[in-house]
Order: C-alpha cells, then sequence, then structure tokens
C-alpha cells in the first residue's frame, strides 16, 4: 500500500469514525507501540490468594426446580456434559471439538506480540474452547443429576488453563473481550459448585487470583474497544463488573464497578437505537448485547433493578432493543439470520438449540417487559438460573 493510499485510508477512517472514536483508537496505538500498554500488562503466574473468599450474591435453582422445566431434555444435558467429560464441546454450536486450553508456544510469548501469523490459524479456534462457554453445561449437569464428576473437570481443566496460560501470556489474552466472556463463564460455574467437595478452599483462593486477573487485563484496552464501539466495549464492561461483585470488599471492587457500570450504560445509549436496533446490524449481535444485560441482571438476581445498575436512559433503550428482537422472532424462537453471525452464544442457559432465540427473549422480556412472550417451555431455563419471576398481573 503506498503513502499517498495510507493517508487517505486514515483521513476516510477519521470522518466515519468522528473525533471521539478516532481519539481512542489513537491512544490505544500509541499505548500499543509505544510498550506502556505491555508494561501495564506484565506476564505473572496466577497464584492463590486465600485472604478472603469469594463472594457468590446469587441463589441457585433446585434440583428439582430444573428437573420440571427441563423435563425428558436432560437426557440431551446428560450427553451434551458427558461429552464434554471425554475432552470435547459442541464449538459455536456446531461438530464436536476438543477442549485445548494449552497455547502453540510454551511459555508463551506477552499477548501484544501474539499474531495470527505464529497462531497458523484463525484464532477463534484458540480462543472458543477457551471461553469456557462448555462450563455452563457441566454447572446445569451438576444440578440436574448432583454428580461430582462434573465439578471435578471444571476444577482440573481450570487448573490446567492457569497452569499453561500465565497472566497476560499468550493468545488467550490478546482480546480483553474474550478475558472477560471467560470470567463470567467461570465465575457462573464456580457460582454453581461452590458448596461441592471439591471446591476446595485452595481452589477458591486460586479462582480469586483467576478473576484479579481477568479483571485487571480488561482497563488496560478499554479505549480500543470504546473505539470499536460495539459489543466488545459491553461484554468487558459485564466482565468487570462480574468481578466487582465476586470480590466485594476488594480494594479493587469499587473501581472495577465504576468502570463496569459508567461504560455498560455509555454503550447501550450510544449502541442501541431509540427504535431499539443495534448498531452492529446483526441478529446474532443483538443477543450478544441482550446476553450481557440479561447476565448483569443475574448477578444481583433482580435486587437493585432499576435504579442502582441500570440508568433509566439505558433502561428504555433495553426495553427498545427487546421489543426490536421480539418482532423478527417466530413462535419456534427463529430469527432471520441477518448481519453476522459467528457463532456466538455467552449465556447458554436453557436445552435448546442455538439458534433459539426463545431463552434469551423470554428472560429479557421478564425483566423489561414484564410480559411472557412465550408459553411454558424449556426455553424458560435461563429465566430459573437468573431469577426473573414470571409477569406481575394488574
Amino acid at each position: 500500500m503506498s503513502k499517498h493510499t495510507s493517508w487517505q485510508n486514515q483521513v476516510k477512517s477519521f470522518l466515519q469514525l468522528g473525533l471521539e472514536q478516532s481519539s481512542f483508537y489513537g491512544l490505544y496505538q500509541f499505548g500499543l507501540k509505544s510498550g506502556q500498554i505491555a508494561r501495564q500488562t506484565p506476564i505473572h503466574a496466577i497464584q492463590p490468594e486465600n485472604d478472603n473468599p469469594v463472594d457468590f450474591p446469587w441463589k441457585n435453582p433446585e434440583r428439582q426446580e430444573l428437573s420440571g422445566i427441563l423435563r425428558e431434555n436432560d437426557k440431551d444435558l446428560r450427553s451434551e456434559a458427558d461429552e464434554i467429560l471425554h475432552g470435547q464441546f459442541r464449538c459455536f454450536g456446531g461438530p464436536l471439538k476438543p477442549i485445548l486450553l494449552r497455547p502453540a508456544v510454551i511459555p508463551p510469548e506477552h499477548w501484544t506480540v501474539t499474531t495470527v501469523e505464529s497462531l497458523q490459524q484463525d484464532i477463534k479456534w484458540f480462543w472458543e474452547p477457551a471461553r469456557f462457554g462448555w462450563a455452563f453445561s457441566l454447572a446445569r449437569a451438576y444440578t440436574c443429576f448432583g454428580e461430582e464428576k462434573y465439578v471435578q473437570f471444571f476444577w482440573e481443566k481450570l487448573e490446567e488453563f492457569i497452569a499453561f496460560n500465565p497472566a497476560n501470556g499468550g493468545p488467550n489474552w490478546a482480546s480483553a473481550q474474550e478475558v472477560a466472556i471467560r470470567l463470567t463463564a467461570v465465575a457462573f460455574a464456580a457460582g454453581v459448585f461452590r458448596e461441592s467437595p471439591s471446591s476446595t478452599p485452595a481452589r477458591m483462593g486460586l479462582l480469586r487470583a483467576f478473576i484479579r486477573a481477568h479483571a485487571d487485563r480488561i482497563p488496560v484496552t478499554l479505549n480500543y474497544s470504546r473505539a470499536q464501539n460495539n459489543n466488545h466495549l459491553l461484554t468487558e464492561a459485564a466482565g468487570l463488573w462480574t468481578a466487582a461483585v465476586l470480590m466485594r470488599g476488594d480494594p479493587a471492587a469499587r473501581r472495577w464497578n465504576a468502570l463496569g457500570q459508567a461504560n455498560f450504560n455509555r454503550a447501550i445509549l450510544k449502541q442501541v437505537a431509540l427504535d431499539g436496533s443495534y448498531a452492529q446490524y446483526s441478529n446474532n449481535y443483538h443477543r450478544v448485547l441482550l446476553h450481557c444485560a440479561l447476565w448483569i441482571y443475574g448477578l444481583y438476581q433482580g435486587k437493585q433493578i432499576p435504579g442502582k445498575i441500570f440508568t433509566a436512559p439505558a433502561l428504555t433503550r433495553l426495553e427498545a432493543a427487546v421489543r426490536y428482537l421480539l418482532v423478527q422472532t417466530d413462535s419456534g424462537g427463529a430469527v432471520p439470520n441477518y448481519g453476522h453471525n459467528d457463532g456466538a452464544n455467552i449465556l447458554p442457559l436453557a436445552q435448546t438449540d442455538y439458534a433459539d432465540f426463545r431463552p434469551t427473549l423470554q428472560a429479557a422480556a421478564r425483566i423489561y417487559l414484564n410480559n411472557d412472550p412465550f408459553p411454558a417451555g424449556p426455553w424458560e431455563e435461563t429465566c430459573l438460573w437468573l431469577g426473573c419471576k414470571p409477569p406481575v398481573q394488574g
């Protein structure tokens, strides 16, 4: 590319992005090229912290409640969880893939020097198993069947990840969004497993250190996410919020909470239009937006909604976002495959098909619209996990 063409592209980018987003991107690039970001995120081992316990404020469902919703679908859940015990998961809702958590280069290089070329394949194949999305299935299976093997496998894999992916080392730390998604998935599973004998004090101390390492990674590159102005910022804000809730009382928790809350509410206003349409023009990413809002609600089980969590303007946009997606959804939960669809499903809390939007929309409609758009069914499992109560009549 000639210097002239490069200059032209920079001007076009500035005109399209505007001053604010261009400034955020410029600050990020300066931090990256100057080495400041690398200095702020040194590689270090994740060592257990046993001074304070992790605080899980939500209530887990009873086995009878979950079994009542799953009904005959419990067989599918057991089959899925047992596949995971054999080291495989449904990647992007498709065929089975191995749960690989070790980077190609050991010991890993700093995440700032990780390149797609050095990985020799699409980085998403490294990221997806390390998102720990499969841990949702293990947690649900443990609640339904009460078998310790699901808990033990989770902890063994988490210990493996920590051993081979030191904080800020390798591709699994290259994206703050991936860091945030992994943090929320691990937090959910560990919260479900917290009373298990396999969740030893040593492992819970390791979890605390894991949470801190992830929460410390996210703020360093928030300028990049602000520049993108898409679901990266929403997921990262939700990740910071998660760390603040689970480590309430920690000196860093107040800062994480402030960053998470401010950036999430601001992002909703910038990314969701008054009619509820989403900035990324994708029904799949629209669901990711709602997943982030649902997860934050679930952290509190609705106890502080709406006043102390989402601002009134942000709540209005979230209500519109639910209505917008509902209009496009048929009675079977299908939506037009509109826009980018990379297989993202960051809150898989129901035994339904990946393309079924009813679990997300039934929960979101209950919270934001006080309405059940669909009849009772297995898609209501998401409501059970998040503490979404049935609509109040009258």
